[in-house]
């Protein structure tokens, strides 16, 4: 009866016009509320672990504000965020409207249900609140920050000289990333600090955890339960119609406290307890305690339209229709194409509009949100899907004349790929440049959004060109943006281990050392310290690292991959089956983890298993899942259900690169008509590309056909002259052939003036840039 009673009060309250003699006063004694409520109940994260009715107790507030108790709060006084609605952006946008609309003596509300935590026990750190699109670890990688929020109270409070009320309920219990430091409790002591002079309301103690259940409200956290209800009048203990901050406090306290006995839960109050927090409305205090159950009468609502219906309602209709072409390009995300339709382009000619001036900042906020969302995205992939970027190592196969040739298909068939992904990280740094003049560098969250996109153009540089002069200043004006990020720390770790001298790698794992300070269970940076020393031969290290790894990140499947690696290499086959196993459990579509499961199964005599294996392959049909299972049939010799695979991988997307890939699996495993059959489809494909023209020559070259490999480079030469892999390899050809003449030509050509270049040619493969523009 709890739950009928409460929410037919509010929904009376929000139907009827009450006769109360001051059912009019707002939530607090001035004149003007404006409120950002949010309830996360479902992360988008998995590993955060949801709660069940943080989303349900946002609405209960809301409808509240909505109610003449809460003030009548309409749509353009609140804003509202539950779960995926609840990002990061989104709430940073819902706090600068707050921030923008709230002048001298109003009122800001701020309600927030959901987690908080902290990752390390340090000074520095206050806790974050964490949104829907939270990582699960490294929290300054995509969750809002306490300070952040300092920044949002301090500035209404002290610079806009508005009334404040911040109300957190986000003590929930669950295993987050600072278990092991208290970091939920630590956020609530962090909280409990007051940043100005604004009134504060808390669910618990910092030692305490806040409680939910289905017997409060059929399904409601206790402490949001009866913060309600004693707000719409329960709590006013002297019967004067208004609920001053101590009788709330007191209410609380009479009301949580017991009925979650024995667990300990304290709400806790902070500000002037004479302050005012709400006026009671007689008829709505009535409803609720005369507890009755009833149908609804029907009523007539008075229209009340909101600003942007206004706004547009006074505008031409071209301007109207430009103005929801903007908004539409918004949520399409096609930020900046086409050109003249994009939502770049509809902005900034949408807010020279004098006659939209009232929606400008309502439109910059929504465009700065949106670029937001989808960068957090693309950065929580990029973080922690590793593996969905990682090619494995090429091997080295040994053709029948003793000569090494590297797999140049695991170069090709990447190419493409990575090539988008370079566009598009290089349109995410766009998109955090937009983002960052939209905001503004006064901004709280400026500096965040700075410090990655310089960390993204740092990972666009490297992809573009490796280890470059380029790459370490990117990384550190990151640093300056954000000096306790943990992923930057990484980054330059991962940079110093790849140079050449002992000091440069000691820094980096002085860099890789910093990061786990910072981030104590990101798995990344112990991961790079086990590829460092499996390098060095420090075998024990290696392992300490991969156990911290997945120790830490036990549902993170590069962690369990590279642990069942470390156990296969030195012969822990069970325990690297157990690991491979698992990754694939966690991750059906990491093919990684399939081949390298093969490859044990086949080690230990199990081959029927491992045909097994190929058959349990993701079920969703993708094209690299044809591949790989293609290339594992081809290892077990069945030349028949390789080319099916292969034949699938091809007819998903007809392309070059495909067909490279697939061409030089069949020359590895000998096959040369195949392999030239594909060869030269991928010459048909795009016959303005030089590569097809390289696997060729190297077919031919493999197989002893000189006089054909020379034929196929001449063409090649004369096709792509620029292409001075086709002139090193027809050198090398005409080099072993006692055509000296002819290759001192063509190393001259080149600017070369030795054998070695070719000779090490020889020895890497090709280094052309498969880029079919």
């Amino acid at each position: 009866m709890k739950r009928s009673a409460l929410l037919t009060c509010l929904a009376l309250g929000l139907s009827t016009v009450s006769t109360a003699q001051n059912d009019n006063l707002p939530f607090f004694s001035p004149s003007v509320t404006r409120a950002v409520v949010v309830g996360i109940s479902n992360y988008q994260n998995e590993q955060i672990p949801d709660l069940k009715f943080a989303h349900r107790d946002a609405e209960a507030f809301a409808a509240f504000l909505r109610s003449p108790a809460g003030g009548k709060l309409d749509e353009d006084h609140i804003k509202v965020l539950l779960n995926e609605e609840a990002t990061a952006a989104q709430f940073a946008a819902a706090l600068d409207w707050l921030i923008e609309e709230t002048g001298e003596d109003e009122q800001a509300i701020i309600y927030f249900s959901g987690h908080g935590d902290v990752e390390t026990k340090t000074r520095s750190q206050m806790g974050f609140l964490l949104t829907w699109d939270s990582p699960h670890e490294m929290y300054i990688a995509g969750a809002f920050p306490i300070f952040y929020l300092q920044e949002v109270v301090s500035t209404l409070s002290l610079d806009n000289k508005a009334k404040v009320m911040l109300i957190t309920d986000a003590c929930r219990s669950g295993k987050l990333a600072g278990s092991e430091v208290n970091g939920s409790q630590l956020t609530n002591v962090n909280l409990m600090q007051q940043f100005a002079k604004e009134i504060k309301i808390l669910s618990c103690q910092p030692d305490e955890y806040s409680i939910e259940g289905l017997e409060w409200g059929g399904g409601r956290g206790v402490f949001s339960y009866h913060l309600v209800e004693g707000l719409l009048g329960l709590a006013d203990r002297d019967h004067n119609l208004e609920v001053t901050l101590g009788e709330i406090d007191r209410y609380l306290e009479d009301h949580v406290t017991p009925e979650v006995a024995p667990v300990s839960q304290v709400p806790v109050t902070v500000g002037l307890k004479g302050e005012m927090v709400a006026a009671v409305d007689r008829q709505m205090l009535a409803d609720l305690r005369s507890n009755k159950d009833q149908q609804l009468q029907r009523f007539s609502v008075v229209e009340n339209r909101g600003l942007e219906e206004e706004v547009l309602a006074q505008v031409d209709s071209v301007t109207r229709q430009q103005y929801y072409a903007f908004k539409e390009a918004v949520a399409q995300k096609h930020f900046f194409e086409p050109p003249g339709d994009c939502a770049d382009d509809l902005y900034r000619h949408l807010s020279g509009q004098q006659g939209l001036a009232r929606l400008h900042n309502h439109m910059k906020r929504n465009y700065a949100a949106a670029l937001q969302d989808d960068v957090q995205q693309m950065f929580n992939a990029f973080l922690y899907a590793t593996h969905k970027t990682i090619d494995p190592d090429p091997e080295v196969r040994v053709d029948r004349y003793g000569q090494s040739i590297q797999q140049l298909h695991v170069m090709t068939s990447r190419a493409g790929a990575l090539a988008d992904r370079i566009r598009r990280y290089a349109r995410y740094v766009r998109q955090l440049e937009v983002a960052g003049e939209l905001i503004g560098e006064n901004h709280y969250m400026y500096p965040a959004l700075m410090g990655r996109k310089f960390y993204l153009q740092a990972a666009v540089e490297f992809m573009s060109n490796g280890y470059s002069g380029e790459v370490l200043p990117l990384l550190e004006k990151s640093r300056e943006f954000e000096p306790n990020a943990a992923f930057v720390y990484h980054a330059f770790g991962v940079y110093y281990l790849e140079q050449a001298t002992l000091e440069d790698k000691e820094q980096g794992l002085a860099f890789l050392q910093k990061a786990i300070e910072l981030s104590p269970k990101w798995g990344l940076p112990y991961y790079a310290a086990s590829v460092y020393y499996q390098k060095a031969g420090m075998i024990e290290l290696e392992k300490e690292m991969l156990q911290r790894a997945v120790g830490y990140n036990p549902y993170s499947p590069i962690c369990q991959e590279n642990w069942g690696n470390y156990c296969r290499r030195n012969g822990r086959l069970p325990e690297a089956e157990e690991a491979l196993r698992k990754v694939i459990e966690l991750d059906p579509s990491y093919l990684i983890a399939y081949k390298n499961l093969f490859q044990l199964l086949l080690e230990t005599g199990r081959r029927e298993e491992a045909v097994q294996l190929i058959a349990s392959f993701p079920a969703d049909d993708s094209p690299e899942a044809h591949f790989t299972a293609g290339t594992l049939h081809l290892q077990l010799g069945d030349l028949n259900s390789a080319e099916a695979q292969f034949r699938q991988y091809l007819q998903s997307s007809r392309t070059l690169n495909r067909s490279q890939k697939i061409g030089w699996e069949w020359l590895i495993h000998g096959e040369r008509e195949l392999a030239e059959q594909y060869f030269q489809l991928a010459l048909e494909i795009n016959p303005h590309f030089g590569g097809p023209y390289l696997d060729l020559a190297w077919l031919y070259y493999s197989f002893g056909d000189y006089d054909r490999a020379l034929l196929i480079l001449t063409g090649g030469m004369e096709a792509f002259p620029e292409l001075l892999e086709l002139r090193g390899l027809y050198a090398l050809i005409s080099h072993f052939r006692g055509f000296e003449d002819e290759a001192r030509s063509q190393f001259e050509a080149m600017g070369m003036t030795d054998v070695w270049y070719c000779l090490q040619l020889m020895e890497t493969g090709p280094s052309v840039r498969l880029d079919e523009t």
